[in-house]
């Protein structure tokens, strides 16, 4: 059957307000196609989309780990890693399957989107390898921690200062039935040359050096350096290639711990890539002397990995800024409108400064607010770091263009930037509120009087923007074309020199040029200072006492929770209530009240600032076109995706032991270097198999005492590839490697992959419903069966 939906492959999750899926009553009877009701159809788009990801992850397809690249999509907020939708050869990609994933089959795991969780071990969560109480307990716990690993104080879970993946005493073995076990390969039998190094003692990044992936491709800074959420294979990708300012030696020192430097014939123990877009094109080198060679190999490995979760990162920016434009249709005086006001809120008018990821995209949107004031009021230009010409007299300006506008605003000349105004905005930054840090005031005093001599302050400068615009307004074309010039050309227009870097973020080519209308007189631009002007004259309207008591409440960073969506219920109540949601609307005079007057379409100005917000969707569909051609188009063209015998036995979501089983035809590219589909030899997976493979001697200089006989389940098999051990004469390096593949984007060619997969309800909880992968079984273009090694 041809796909019945658009494969939604790579995805950030971005903040979801759809509503819960609702059980549908009445018998049913197992169907497949056209027939399947809205709620059939989310859970298998659903389950296609994320069952496309895993096995796309495998050797004998695009080859990457697969562990990474899920939290990707699941966590995406967490470490800063998306694709947007794009446009490719006039054909749109969007990518709510994961959406239709979390909402329908795992709600749990939307958690996991949040600052305060931890990255997750996405592989083995979806993957059902485990008996059902394993997923039970995490859902009967409502704190949606998984407890797979232990550390040497006896906790069990994430987050831990030490962890020993797969060891928890507590977890006795994989699942009973076989199918189940043999999903063991999710974790580590993914990704190129993973059982060659396996064999050779590397375990993939040991626990405590998460730094091994901050500032590379994967650039998860927010978490404390002391966590291990990157023991193991699961960031694999990043740990074997390195981006932009990755920590090379700590990458170096890791494989050095598990001794493979033995194994690997260099001077450091690897060669990583190098910065930028050759990563994509390079990944890493390995250098490796087999049977007896008298000189080592260089074989070049990882680049489609190091290109999906480089590209992810590189994206991020994008993606977001998509999705926030679908926002401000959404704005009202509800409870959901007043939430996405104040998540809108807090990107373009910062009242709490994020922290992670998302203070990307404050860092964006509070130049809406520093950039135009600074434009005006920085005559030292020098003070902002920025060597080029972004400030002017305002004076000067203004009295050439129309004299009054200085002499009936007095309050002008007391407009001044503080430090933090003048500084370019950091992540994350000192200052907790944005509003109460760019303008100088006076400090004294309790929050009314502060607020009103701030609020004061910000109402002088709107009023100068709108007289600013009724002067303009009013000109002829031709001093249009002359004041629009001086304001806006890319070459020192005033405005746009300030705009300068938020222009080189969101815009490409002559974008600019066409929202500020430079062959319309400049009435775009024009427009634009109206638009300002509104804003900044609606924030001086509003209550700056409430806004300096939001400050005082959640004014230290290590006391308040990072983002909104950590909110407490009550929290969030209080908060959205200081800035003017009344539970039924928004209070006359609050910052709500003044934002949702100025995002309307009558604002003067508004489509200028939402061609702003969408102007990068250009840029993000020329960037996106190699991602696309390098290995996109296999995730999000349904071109390559065929499915049929799809079954499912139950009409919702919700119903115990609910279970659904597709086939799956991929015909796109695969990993030519691995031989992975002619693995037509079966080996067990026992009961005690460890599938994270972690090696705990490597640990053993961070642990003491008695730590492998009282904190661990110290029977596992684990460290060891099972084809290997129970074949060592037909498992050499030469074919571990051969297996493995290379991962390379120019090894990649035509394929034919058929698999058939089972997704069931393993909850208990009725209101809680919780699916994963039971079953995968994998046939290669002969339709012979084959078969992962472990």
């Amino acid at each position: 059957m041809k796909k019945l939906l658009n494969v939604l492959g790579v995805i950030t999750i971005v903040t979801s307000f759809s509503t819960p899926l609702v059980s549908c009553t009445g018998n049913y009877v197992p169907s497949g196609g056209n027939s399947l009701n809205d709620i059939q159809k989310k859970m298998l788009n659903g389950a296609e989309t994320i069952s496309k990801m895993i096995l796309l992850g495998k050797h004998e397809n695009l080859n990457y780990n697969v562990n990474e690249v899920l939290t990707a999509f699941l966590s995406s907020n967490m470490i800063g890693q998306s694709y947007p939708g794009y446009t490719y050869d006039d054909k749109t990609f969007s990518f709510d399957g994961v959406q239709d994933y979390t909402n329908s089959l795992a709600p749990m795991l939307s958690m996991y989107n949040r600052y305060n969780h931890p990255t997750g071990i996405f592989a083995s969560y979806v993957m059902g390898m485990y008996e059902d109480d394993f997923y039970n307990t995490t859902i009967a716990s409502g704190d949606n921690i998984f407890r797979d690993s232990t550390n040497t104080s006896g906790l069990n879970g994430w987050p831990l200062s030490g962890s020993l993946l797969g060891y928890n005493p507590q977890i006795k073995a994989l699942a009973t039935d076989p199918d189940r076990r043999d999903l063991a390969w999710a974790i580590q039998d993914t990704g190129p040359i993973t059982n060659l190094l396996l064999a050779h003692n590397y375990a993939g990044g040991t626990p405590q050096t998460a730094s091994v992936a901050k500032g590379g491709a994967l650039d998860i800074s927010i978490v404390p350096a002391n966590n291990s959420n990157f023991g193991g294979y699961l960031f694999y990708n990043s740990n074997t290639i390195k981006a932009s300012n990755s920590p090379a030696q700590t990458i170096v020192d890791a494989w050095k711990r598990s001794k493979v430097d033995d194994f690997l014939v260099s001077d450091n123990g690897v060669t990583l890539g190098v910065k930028g877009t050759s990563v994509v094109k390079n990944g890493a080198t390995l250098n490796w002397t087999n049977d007896g060679d008298t000189e080592p190999t260089t074989i070049p490995f990882g680049s489609t990995a190091g290109s999906i979760v480089y590209g992810a990162k590189q994206m991020y920016i994008s993606s977001v800024m998509s999705n926030i434009s679908n926002y401000f249709n959404q704005i009202g005086p509800t409870g959901t409108g007043s939430y996405i006001l104040a998540k809108l809120n807090n990107y373009i008018i910062p009242v709490i400064t994020e922290s992670g990821a998302e203070a990307d995209i404050q860092d964006m949107g509070v130049r809406f607010l520093i950039d135009p004031i600074r434009a005006f009021f920085d005559k030292e230009g020098l003070r902002t770091g920025n060597d080029e010409k972004n400030a002017t007299d305002v004076k000067a300006i203004l009295d050439e263009i129309d004299p009054t506008i200085v002499s009936s605003n007095p309050d002008l000349a007391n407009v001044k930037l503080t430090d933090e105004g003048y500084a370019e905005y950091k992540r994350p930054s000192e200052a907790v509120a944005t509003l109460t840090n760019i303008l100088e005031y006076d400090k004294t005093g309790d929050n009314a009087t502060k607020g009103s001599d701030l609020a004061a302050k910000y109402a002088s400068i709107g009023q100068l923007l709108q007289s600013l615009y009724n002067a303009l307004s009013k000109m002829s074309n031709e001093d249009k074309d002359k004041y629009g010039s001086i304001l806006f050309n890319q070459t020192d227009g005033v405005i746009y020199t300030a705009f300068a870097k938020l222009a080189s973020d969101l815009f490409t080519g002559d974008i600019w040029n066409e929202l500020v209308g430079v062959n319309d007189h400049y009435n775009g631009g024009i427009n634009f200072i109206s638009f300002l002007g509104t804003e900044l004259s609606g924030i001086g309207s509003s209550n700056f006492k409430n806004i300096f008591d939001i400050v005082d409440k959640y004014g230290q960073p290590d006391s308040w929770p990072a983002t909104l969506h950590d909110f407490a219920t009550s929290d969030l109540a209080y908060y959205k209530k200081a800035l003017g949601f009344n539970g039924s609307s928004f209070d006359e005079g609050s910052l709500f009240s003044a934002l949702n007057k100025l995002y309307k379409p009558s604002t003067v100005g508004y489509d200028t600032f939402m061609s702003m917000i969408n102007a990068q969707k250009e840029k993000t569909n020329e960037s996106m076109s190699k991602y696309h051609e390098d290995f996109l188009q296999y995730l999000t063209d349904d071109e390559y995706w065929d499915d049929s015998n799809i079954t499912i036995n139950t009409n919702n979501n919700k119903t115990l032991g609910g279970k659904m089983t597709f086939t799956l035809d991929y015909t796109g590219e695969g990993d030519s270097s691995s031989n992975a589909d002619q693995q037509t030899t079966k080996y067990e997976v026992p009961e005690n198999f460890n599938p994270y493979q972690t090696i705990a001697d490597n640990q053993a200089d961070g642990l003491t005492g008695d730590w492998k006989t009282t904190v661990t389940n110290a029977d596992k098999v684990s460290g060891v590839v099972l084809g290997q051990q129970a074949d060592p004469e037909k498992w050499t390096d030469k074919a571990l490697l051969n297996y493995d593949g290379t991962g390379m984007l120019e090894e990649l060619a035509p394929v034919h992959h058929q698999y058939q997969i089972t997704w069931e309800n393993v909850s208990n909880d009725i209101n809680q419903p919780y699916w994963v992968i039971t079953s995968v079984h994998s046939y290669n273009d002969d339709q012979e069966e084959f078969y992962n090694i472990y």
